[in-house]
C-alpha cells in the first residue's frame, strides 16, 4: 500500500469522526477495512497497489453504515469527509 494512500484514508476516517454535528464517526477500524477494500479493488482491476481514485470510489460504500448524525445523511457524511480530507 503506498504511503500516501494509507494516509489519505485515516484522513478520511478522521473526517468522519472531527465534523460538528456528527454523532457517531467511523472507529480506526473502518480504516483497516477501508484499505483492504481498496487494494481488493485495484487487485481486481489488476494492479499491483491501491490508489487515490480505490479510497474515493469505495469511502461510501465501506464508511456509510458507521457513521451518523442528526441533520445529514450517511452518504452525505462520508462524500463530506472525503472532499474536507483530499480536497
Amino acid at each position: 500500500m503506498p504511503e500516501d494512500v494509507a494516509l489519505a484514508v485515516v484522513r478520511v476516517v478522521r473526517q468522519t469522526r472531527e465534523t460538528v454535528g456528527i454523532e457517531l464517526g467511523a472507529s480506526p477500524r473502518a480504516s483497516r477495512h477501508l484499505l483492504t477494500a481498496a487494494k481488493a479493488r485495484a487487485a481486481a482491476d489488476g494492479r499491483t497497489s491501491a490508489n487515490l481514485e480505490d479510497v474515493v470510489w469505495l469511502a461510501p460504500f465501506v464508511l456509510a453504515h458507521r457513521v451518523s448524525a442528526d441533520d445529514k445523511t450517511p452518504g452525505q457524511i462520508v462524500r463530506e469527509a472525503v472532499v474536507r480530507a483530499l480536497g
